[in-house]
């Protein structure tokens, strides 16, 4: 009797390690294919993560950038973007003094922490092409999201006006 109660015992739990290990394979799945599905958006949009380092980018943002992939990944926005102010502190993006008030750090951040989607953030990026300074206009969309069970933020950029200031 003690037998079967050990046998159903061990056919229960090899059960249930079947079922988590069919669940966690979907979740890959999923998560691959919307890792996928997002890189190939016609849009300029990055994935981040709680350090707010670039993860996923998406083709449109290298070509629009005009940099490789590995030149983005791993790095933060203000360096990927050339913001001016990117190399105020020995930090490096969202460091120095002006970076408090940076409406994209501030969106991300806001994202992570409160768990939700913010839409339609209207802000300004000041940013070094060549050597002309252009103020962009960004309207940023932020999502959290979660990827193989690590925070995340999907960040979506439109750009609605730029202006050379100097």
């Amino acid at each position: 009797m003690e037998t079967d109660n050990h046998n159903d015992l061990l056919s229960q739990l090899k059960n249930l390690g079947d079922s988590l290990i069919q669940e966690q394979k979907k979740s890959t799945q999923l998560q691959t294919e919307y890792k996928a599905g997002f890189e190939f958006m016609p849009m300029v949009a990055v994935i981040v993560n709680k350090d707010r380092r670039i993860t996923v980018a998406t083709y449109k943002t290298l070509e629009e950038l005009q940099k490789p992939l590995e030149q983005v990944f791993g790095e933060r926005g203000g360096n990927v973007f050339n913001c001016i102010h990117h190399e105020d502190s020995s930090l490096g993006c969202g460091y120095g003094k002006a970076c408090c008030a940076c409406g994209v750090k501030n969106t991300v951040l806001k994202a992570l922490n409160q768990k939700k989607e913010l839409s339609e953030v209207k802000t300004k990026l000041t940013v070094k092409r060549g050597e002309k300074i252009i103020e962009l206009s960004l309207l940023v969309h932020a999502r959290n999201v979660e990827i193989f069970g690590d925070p995340r933020v999907a960040l979506y950029i439109a750009v609605e006006h730029a202006k050379e200031i100097n």
